[in-house]
């Protein structure tokens, strides 16, 4: 792996050094620095050259001075190679030679590269003939240098490397190292390199800048090389030679770097972000135990480090890999003093980069680690500026818990969460600093999320301490009226055993905010509150007396002035002060618009107030008193719903009272008006009585027939209603209306009521003889009466065979009415046959009367009978005689009539007798007294002289 963008700074300028000879030969040599180092000439191909001089490279002979004409010295040392023998001369004479050609190239005096090839020749044949010749180690530093000059870098960084290998006590040992691995960097061997610059490095003195150079470019070598542990220990290597000895380097880098001296700080400041790129690429900082070659040297100022690479990372935008690396520093030394720096280091990381979330956790780590409560003070309390510092971390966390819960709409378990959470914190730096300046904000906040938490207690708690407790502050008018809501949702939410306690602590803390706070905007509305709150829990004169005083106060909305009406025109109908509900009431009813919503309402409660004062009248029997507060009810509030019930209580007030004129028009007028009203059959069931009550039967009759004609009705009210319709009818003359009553009445009701449908048949009967004259209708509904009878058999009742001994009355007086009208002329034998009939007839239903033994029926059927058997002998004796008789013939035939006549008579005799008879058991009426006075015509000795006994008899009576 290359990083070419890694190229340090410090880099370049070493690359381009440059002179006559080497700083590391000369005598006397200056003190180094990285500038003095740095200075040089660069060469056409970009690359500077340390040359050293003769005078430490070969020994013992010096150099003699380099003639004005390097040409001409060529040729003198060409030549020496030609004669000399001496090893030691002609390996002075190949290096001589070679190394002028090499700096009338390199000097610019000649241009031509043949000079260079020269020159190398001259050293390989050099090392060929005396390969450990001495001062061989200049040979082949010149060769280098040769090499380089005609682009061969990486030959020239070989036969560096091969001085190095081939003379470790070299004096240009460092120098070849370290030339070499700037050779082997250029050209990208980065392995080479490391190795070189870690050879020139090792065989430095401690204090040389130089060494602390190579170390330096060793730690970028290795860098480029992708060798992270090897780079970051060259680095963090050089880096503690460079920081204070006995002391420990703050975490800050700046401060750190500034602990080195000024002409080390440069070199310090990219040593150290070399280190960072290594522990950026190597996968970050290791753990404290892991082994590795810097690991002592990083414990010793570990601070510094991580502040490094996490800077870095953050300078990269990798914020999450910074924060993670602030967090290990924690992680690893819990216990130093810098681990709170890095903790806010971690949180800063996760703001700079977004990550709101992460931000969050990280402060909570903060809050939970280094709380001034925390065991991470046990050695010494932390200052005032932290605690200041961890306030406002406090806070940040409580404000963004409560910021997100205030977004989480949808999830009720999340927001809860959130809301506590935000509690918490607040509570966290309320607790740390209770009388900071910003105290009360912070604690209407805290109060605000347990509120929006659901604790609503412990808000409720928190604001009546911020509005009642506290010295006044800005935000007392709101805390007041945050209490009383924060009592009222919790009241809300009380169970049903403890919600009376919650509802009176509510208007406590109402009643407290409106003594406490008169100017409060909301005194007015919270009052209010109160007395609807009162009035709902039942204590109506809490309610009033609140409402009053609302009513009492200046200035108070309209609005809220007929809220307060309403609860105290509410509270006095609560408490049975119906009369001044009601002028309250229409206090409140004159202030609403006509559209109002409340119009209906207010209405109402009106109505009721009116009619409960009629309900207490009539509970006090009051009827009169009674009946005009319902009929006010009707005037005052015509458009009510309780228009009706007491247009229905008014007319039984006055019926009650008696009134029955005004009665039956107020229940007329709830039928005309609520067809459809539940008491509808009620009101006809009072109508009867009122008039009844009035002397209108007729009218009584409609209403008991709409009464008979309900199906909602039980059975027997249904058939006593349509028995007393149809006899009303009939007592007021109504008979046109009275039959088809009575007739109703059969075909409904016969069957339950016996006795009734005998009487109605026979009402029906009358009325069809007396009042329309129909004989045979009246006759029909006799036979009715008597087919009934028969029908019912064993469960003959005495009412039907009273009746029905009236109906065989009746029918035998129809019948003996047939016979009178049947006149017996010649020849007799037919019409006398249909007088008999008719007579048999009549006596027939007239016996039957006669055995029924009722004694307002027997004497009247006996004297029938006797008179159908008189008129029949009568009829007999005046018939007309056959006219074709005279004579003895016609004697003859009057005799035998007057034989068939005078049975008869005696019968009729025998029958009032019979009658008479009955005064022997204390009977006397009409008919027993006819009976006696036909006796007397008919036999007038023996029974003449009864009529004085008869009319005493009758005065005894």
């Amino acid at each position: 792996m290359t990083h070419r963008h890694l190229l340090p700074p410090l880099l370049l300028p070493l690359l381009w050094l440059n002179g006559c000879q080497s700083p590391l030969v000369r005598s006397e040599p200056p003190p180094r620095t990285v500038e003095s180092i740095a200075q040089n000439t660069t060469t056409d191909s970009g690359i500077g050259w340390l040359l050293a001089g003769k005078s430490s490279m070969v020994a013992p002979v010096s150099s003699a001075r380099v003639s004005a004409d390097p040409y001409a010295a060529i040729r003198h040392y060409e030549a020496l190679l030609d004669y000399a023998q001496a090893p030691t001369v002609r390996a002075e004479a190949m290096r001589r030679a070679a190394y002028l050609r090499i700096q009338l190239f390199d000097s610019g005096e000649a241009d031509d590269p043949r000079l260079l090839d020269e020159a190398l020749a001259l050293y390989a044949q050099l090392f060929a003939e005396q390969p450990d010749a001495p001062g061989n180690d200049l040979a082949r530093y010149q060769q280098a240098r040769a090499l380089h000059l005609v682009g061969r870098s990486i030959e020239a960084a070989g036969a560096l490397r091969t001085l190095t290998s081939a003379y470790p006590d070299s004096a240009l040992f460092a120098d070849a190292a370290f030339r070499a691995g700037e050779l082997f960097y250029i050209e990208r061997q980065h392995g080479p390199a490391a190795q070189a610059y870690a050879d020139a490095a090792a065989a430095l003195p401690p204090g040389d800048v130089l060494k602390d150079i190579a170390q330096y470019r060793m730690g970028w070598a290795h860098l480029q090389d992708a060798q992270y542990r090897e780079a970051a220990t060259a680095f963090v290597t050089l880096l503690q030679r460079s920081w204070p000895k006995d002391e420990e380097v703050p975490g800050d880098v700046e401060a750190a770097l500034a602990t080195i001296g000024a002409q080390r700080q440069e070199l310090g400041r990219d040593a150290l972000r070399g280190l960072s790129f290594a522990f950026m690429n190597w996968g970050g900082i290791p753990e404290p135990q892991q082994p590795w070659g810097g690991a002592e040297a990083l414990a010793a100022n570990a601070p510094v480090y991580y502040a490094s690479l996490g800077a870095l990372l953050r300078e990269r935008q990798r914020y999450t890999d910074a924060a993670t690396t602030y967090a290990a520093f924690t992680d690893r030394y819990p216990r130093h003093a810098d681990a709170p720096d890095f903790q806010r280091q971690v949180i800063a990381s996760h703001a700079a980069g977004g990550f709101v979330e992460l931000e969050v956790a990280a402060r909570e780590t903060y809050a939970r680690r280094y709380a001034p409560q925390a065991s991470y003070w046990e050695a010494a309390p932390p200052s005032a500026e932290f605690v200041a510092d961890f306030r406002g971390h406090l806070l940040s966390l409580a404000q963004h818990r409560h910021a997100r819960a205030q977004q989480l709409e949808d999830d009720r378990t999340a927001r809860q969460a959130e809301y506590q959470a935000a509690a918490h914190w607040y509570q966290e730096a309320l607790a740390l600093v209770p009388d900071a300046d910003d105290a009360t904000e912070v604690r209407m906040r805290y109060a605000d999320a347990l509120l929006d938490g659901e604790r609503v207690e412990d808000a409720a708690t928190q604001y009546r301490r911020l509005a009642f407790d506290h010295a006044p502050h800005a935000r007392s008018e709101e805390a007041a009226l945050a209490t009383v809501q924060a009592y009222r949702q919790l009241a809300d939410t009380q169970p049903p055993q403890g919600r009376d306690a919650a509802h009176a602590q509510v208007i406590e803390t109402s009643l407290r905010l409106a003594e406490a706070y008169p100017d409060h905007p909301e005194r007015a509305r919270v009052m209010l509150g109160a007395a609807e709150l009162a009035f709902d829990t039942g204590d109506p004169a809490q309610a009033r007396d609140i409402a009053l005083a609302v009513l009492a106060l200046p200035a108070t909305a309209a609005t809220l002035q007929q809220d307060a009406t309403a609860v105290l025109a509410d509270s006095q109908f609560a408490l049975d002060d119906f009369v001044a509900a009601e002028a309250t009431y229409t206090a409140l009813r004159a202030t609403l618009r006509p559209a109002d919503a409340r119009q209906d309402a207010v209405t109402e409660q009106l109505a009721s107030a009116i009619y409960r004062q009629g309900e207490a009248a009539r509970d006090d029997e009051r009827w009169s008193d009674a009946a005009s507060t319902f009929a006010r009810l009707l005037t005052v509030t015509p458009g009510s719903k309780r228009r009706p019930g007491a247009t229905f209580d008014a007319a039984v007030m006055h019926l009650r009272a008696e009134a029955w004129t005004e009665a039956a028009s107020g229940f007329e007028t709830f039928r005309q008006r609520y067809p459809q009203h539940p008491q509808v059959a009620d009101a006809d069931k009072w109508l009867t009585k009122a008039y009844l009550g009035d002397g209108h039967k007729g009218r009584a009759a409609v209403a008991f027939e709409r009464v008979a004609a309900r199906d909602t009705e039980a059975a027997d009210i249904r058939e006593a209603a349509a028995w007393q319709a149809a006899r009303l009818h009939h007592e007021a003359g109504q008979y046109r209306a009275a039959g088809p009553a009575y007739e109703r009445y059969l075909q409904r009701h016969a069957a339950s009521s016996p006795d009734r449908g005998q009487e109605a048949r026979q009402h029906l009967a009358d009325l069809a003889l007396q009042v329309y004259g129909d004989r045979d209708g009246a006759l029909a509904w006799i036979t009715e009466i008597l087919r009934a009878d028969a029908a019912a058999g064993a469960r003959r009742t005495e009412v039907s065979r009273t009746l029905a001994a009236r109906a065989h009355l009746a029918l035998g007086r129809d019948s003996a009415r047939r016979a009178q009208q049947i006149a017996l002329t010649a020849p007799i034998a037919e019409s006398l046959r249909q007088r008999t009939a008719a007579v048999s007839e009549a006596v027939e239903h007239l016996s039957a009367a006669t055995a029924s033994a009722y004694a307002d029926v027997v004497p009247e059927a006996t004297f029938e009978m006797a008179s159908v058997y008189l008129d029949l002998s009568a009829a007999l004796l005046v018939s007309e005689h056959p006219p074709d008789l005279d004579g003895a013939a016609l004697q003859e035939y009057v005799l035998y009539v007057e034989e068939q006549a005078y049975p008869m008579e005696a019968r009729a005799i025998a029958l009032h007798e019979r009658n008479l008879a009955l005064l022997g058991d204390g009977h006397w009426d009409t008919w027993i007294q006819r009976s006696a006075q036909s006796l007397a015509r008919m036999m007038p000795v023996q029974y003449g002289k009864r009529e004085q006994r008869e009319t005493h008899y009758a005065s005894l009576q």
